[in-house]
Parts: structure tokens; C-alpha cells; sequence
């Protein structure tokens, strides 16, 4: 059993002594001598006080006893609990795209892990997870397209700390991350500071972003006015790239390059203009300039969009590749498709597939944030769980304990003591 408030056990002790000294002093009434001049005496009663060698109405004694024990017992709020553990764990194995070494994360986390300990996987989302899972994962599932966030792996790890409160008096957070730099967001710092102490941070290879591509492959005329963009962006036309830009209808070569890892921009060469636009946004590049435009199909993921917000471009998964969708239609006239906004455009829009990459470090003054004070130990007086009382526990206690009291009345009346 243990106790929210255990100082009221104390109090409850001292109440409890206070009382049993009580019932060492016994009240007597003295002797009655009858003397003759005894019809002067006052007609009324006189006890006398006197320290007695046992206690005086011991069964009363009990009863008052055992109702301040049950009172007692019941303000320290008590709860049934099996044995704690001085300290518990909460692992965040991280397996999302930043992780060069997946394998290495889940041996990690199983050299780390013992008994009743709790276990967080970090991918696109975070979620409870066993150490089998954590295996099957990092040697059989290929990573996510999209960045993990450490607020969500943080999120998880607060929330499985609460249902740890019962088994261990204070719980250590390790953090088997690679600490990249896409992996941040703005909810890291307020969720840092729900959680109380100090962070163990394991740290893993981080992988290294994709190498930009140097050629391109180009499907088209050879009038076609993308080829002057792409001989001033400085990328090389190769038949054989893995980015591929078919400005006709795609062929099964085509999609048999997206599945292979390959991206492959539908880009149709078409003057079937549906209206126009006044640029187009690309992650962090943007062109101003009279846009004309075409229908897509915006049922896939949107990476790019117009002014109006109407979806420039769309990407659809394949295989290990990818295809985007291009709805920008490349002016045949005046100087857009050789500005230096139009080249920027190219260059983002042949970018590896899925959300862009940084799997740069996390800066220092970040990393000070995630770990907190290194020197601080796990069995901080902040970092102790917070235990509450049994409610049902304790009504039971406040109930006997009012059984008893209202059972000294009729005690009290029958002994005739006050």
C-alpha cells in the first residue's frame, strides 16, 4: 500500500496518543464521610483527578482508536499497488526516414529495454510499440516518405510516463534519435517542458540527404522550348537519367522507370490552355509570371500550387519512385521558360520523391532544449510520479471510521462517560 499524503499518518499517530494518554487519567469521586456537620456541605458532585496504572474504559479506548486510524488512513489517500520499482523507462526507437540504421535503433532499444518497460516507435506518427514489432519494422518495412516529428514521439512518451505512475517511483525517457534537423517543429518546446527532468538522448546515423541529380531526360521535339530551361539550368540531357519529363502521353517504359526509384514528370506539351495564372509556388522557390495552365488530376498528394490555390503539381507514389503530375504549361513565347525563376522551377520540380529532406544536425542550443540538465538524476523530487489516492479505498475508510464514532454513543451513554 502506498500513501499520496503519508505526513497525515503522523498526525493521525499523534492524535492517537493524545487520546491514550487521555484514558490514563481517571476521574474518581472521592469517599463520602458522614459527619455531623455534613448538612453543611454543598449537595453537589466532586471528582477528583488521578494518573491511573491502566486505562479507564478500554473498550471505549479501542473504539475511539481504530475510528481515528480509519480516518487517518483514509486523509493520507492509500492506494493498493504492487511492488514499485525505484525507476522505469519510456524508449522512443526511432525508425523514421532520418535513421540511417534502422537495425542499429532496434538493438538499442532491446540492450535498453527490461521489465514492464514502455516502448515508443517514431515513424511518420508515434505509437506504442513491443520490442518484435520495433524488430519487424526496422529489417522488413522501408521508411516513410515523410519526416517523424520528435513533438509527436514526445507526446506519446508523456502520455505512457502516466500509466507508468503506479509501477515505478520515477520514469527516464531515452531518446534513440538521430536528432535531425526536419525532425523539429514548433510543439518541441512546450511538450519539453511538460516532461520533468533530464532526456537520455542515444544518438544513431543520421542519413545523408539524396545527391542532386546532373541529367535529365527529356521526351519531346527538339524544338521544344524546356530544352533551352534545361541548357541553362546546367543539367545534362541523358537518355538514361532517373528523372524522365515525357511531354507526351506516358508509356510503359515511363512507369517501369517511377517503379524502379526513378521520378517521372507528366509535363504534356499542350496548348489547351483552361485559363491562366499569375505564377506558381514550389516549396521554397515561386515564379511571378503570367502562367497559363491545365487541368490535373487532384486526387494525388499536392506539392506545388498557384496564387489562387488551385494545385500546380501533384505526386503519386509508384513503386520506389514516383510521378508528378505538371498542370504548368511552359510559354512558348516571350523569355519565362529561360528566366532565372523558371530554371529554379525545373530544379525543384526533378527533386527526389516525397517531402523535402534535411537531415542536417539539430542546431546545439536545440539539442540543450531536448536533453534539459544532463546532471539531473532520475530520482528528482520533479521527476517522481504523481501517486493519488484509491477513491474507493478511501470512502471505504471515511465509512468505517463513522460507523465507529456513531458507535460510541450508545457506549458512552451505557458507561455513562463523558
Amino acid at each position: 500500500m502506498t500513501f499520496a499524503l503519508p505526513w497525515l499518518l503522523a498526525l493521525g499517530a499523534a492524535a492517537i496518543a493524545g487520546i491514550i494518554a487521555l484514558h490514563f487519567i481517571a476521574r474518581d469521586v472521592p469517599p463520602v464521610w458522614r459527619l455531623p456537620t455534613a448538612r453543611f456541605v454543598p449537595q453537589d458532585r466532586r471528582d477528583v483527578q488521578s494518573r491511573a496504572a491502566a486505562p479507564r474504559d478500554p473498550w471505549l479506548l479501542l473504539l475511539r482508536v481504530l475510528a481515528l486510524a480509519a480516518l487517518a488512513l483514509a486523509a493520507a489517500q492509500p492506494a493498493w499497488t504492487a511492488a514499485r520499482r525505484p525507476q522505469a523507462r519510456v524508449i522512443v526507437a526511432d525508425l523514421s526516414r532520418a535513421t540511417a540504421d534502422r537495425a542499429a535503433v532496434a538493438r538499442q532499444a532491446r540492450a535498453l529495454w527490461r521489465e514492464s518497460d514502455r516502448v515508443v516507435v517514431l515513424d511518420t506518427t508515434a505509437r506504442a510499440a513491443t520490442l518484435d514489432s520495433v524488430d519487424a519494422l526496422a529489417t522488413r518495412d522501408a521508411p516513410s516518405r515523410s519526416p517523424g516529428r520528435l513533438s509527436a514521439a514526445l507526446l506519446r512518451a508523456i502520455d505512457e510516463r502516466r500509466a507508468l505512475a503506479d509501477q515505478a517511483d520515477s520514469v527516464e525517457l531515452v531518446l534513440i534519435a538521430p536528432l535531425a534537423a526536419e525532425q523539429v517543429d514548433a510543439a518541441l518546446a512546450p511538450l519539453r517542458a511538460v516532461w520533468p527532468g533530464s532526456v537520455r538522448v542515444v544518438p544513431v546515423t543520421r542519413r545523408t540527404a539524396p545527391t542532386p541529380r546532373t541529367d535529365i531526360a527529356l521526351v519531346g521535339d527538339a524544338n521544344d522550348p524546356l530544352r533551352a530551361t534545361i541548357a541553362l539550368s546546367g543539367i545534362r540531357l541523358s537518355d538514361s537519367a532517373r528523372v524522365r519529363i515525357a511531354r507526351r502521353m506516358a508509356t510503359a517504359a515511363d512507369s517501369a522507370l517511377a517503379r524502379a526509384g526513378g521520378v517521372l514528370l507528366q509535363w504534356p506539351a499542350t496548348t489547351a490552355a483552361r485559363d491562366s495564372a499569375r505564377g506558381v509556388v514550389f516549396t521554397q522557390t515561386a515564379l511571378v509570371a503570367p502562367i497559363a495552365r491545365r487541368a490535373i488530376d487532384t486526387a494525388a498528394r499536392a506539392i506545388a500550387w498557384f496564387p489562387d490555390g488551385g494545385v500546380a503539381i501533384t505526386e503519386q507514389p509508384v513503386g520506389a519512385g514516383c510521378v508528378r503530375d505538371v498542370g504548368v504549361l511552359v510559354p512558348t513565347a516571350g523569355d519565362v521558360a529561360i528566366s532565372p525563376r523558371f530554371t529554379e522551377l525545373l530544379h525543384a520540380v526533378r527533386a527526389p520523391c516525397g517531402v523535402p529532406t534535411d537531415f542536417a544536425s539539430v542546431s546545439a542550443e536545440t539539442r540543450r532544449l531536448i536533453e534539459g540538465d544532463v546532471r539531473a538524476r532520475a530520482t528528482r523530487a520533479d521527476e517522481r510520479t504523481r501517486r493519488a489516492g484509491d477513491p474507493r479505498l478511501m470512502r471505504a475508510l471515511l465509512a468505517v471510521g463513522a460507523v465507529l464514532l456513531l458507535l460510541e454513543l450508545p457506549l458512552r451513554r451505557q458507561r455513562g462517560t463523558a
